[in-house]
């Protein structure tokens, strides 16, 4: 289910870790704010309204259904890190709302500096976050997983565009479920793969660093 001889394997848990646990954190800013959110969570988010549940409970109901097809046409996506993003981020933003709600005033969030100031600050902690947690490389999130299945039963369809339908999907479907379309979701569109590919730069640069440093450690991973 997991290489543990992966290199750096101990970091790369870490990373996964911390990334899923503050994208839960930053995921409860904009739930409050209720400026938008990343595609995937805006369906979420309609769905949770609709059936009743917390956005926490929605999601792992929701990952674990799209968990399936993984598990049957691409086994090899799914690790420790696509099982531990199925539920702590969820759960975490769930904690994180309880909390707002029982130290916050009323109104916070709704007061127009901290409205607009909390979406850029959570929006830009958000990306880093879920950029951080895939570019660990410690497995890859039911639904991220899903445009790799759809171009596997149907290996003509090239990847983006498969990729772009499964946002727009999900984008529909909130809207249709009643979520907010905000300015967050077209900002999460189109930099969540920059801050991937800035996160991973940097990782790898900090692990050849460490290999540097500490030749020994490195050679009994």
């Amino acid at each position: 289910m997991f290489n543990t001889r992966l290199p750096h394997f101990r970091q790369r848990i870490g990373i996964m870790l911390l990334g899923n646990f503050f994208m839960g954190f930053f995921l409860s800013i904009l739930l409050d704010v209720d400026l938008g959110m990343d595609p995937y969570s805006c369906m979420i988010v309609g769905a949770s309204g609709k059936v009743g549940l917390s956005f926490g409970t929605t999601i792992a109901i929701i990952n674990c259904i799209l968990l399936l097809p993984s598990l049957l046409r691409k086994r090899s996506l799914i690790s420790f890190g696509s099982v531990v993003n199925m539920f702590l981020n969820g759960y975490v933003c769930d904690f994180f709302v309880w909390v707002w709600s029982r130290t916050l005033p009323e109104g916070f969030f709704g007061i127009p500096a901290i409205r607009w100031g909390g979406m850029v600050l959570a929006t830009f902690g958000l990306c880093v976050s879920a950029a951080a947690y895939m570019a660990s490389d410690t497995g890859v999130s039911p639904f991220d997983s899903l445009p790799f299945v759809i171009t596997d039963i149907f290996p003509r369809l090239p990847f983006t565009p498969v990729r772009i339908a499964c946002d727009l999907t999900c984008v529909l479907a909130g809207f249709l479920l009643g979520a907010t379309l905000g300015p967050v979701t077209v900002i999460m569109a189109f930099c969540t793969g920059p801050f991937i590919r800035l996160i991973r730069n940097r990782i790898d640069k900090r692990f050849v660093a460490w290999d540097a440093a500490h030749p020994a450690a490195e050679a009994q991973e």
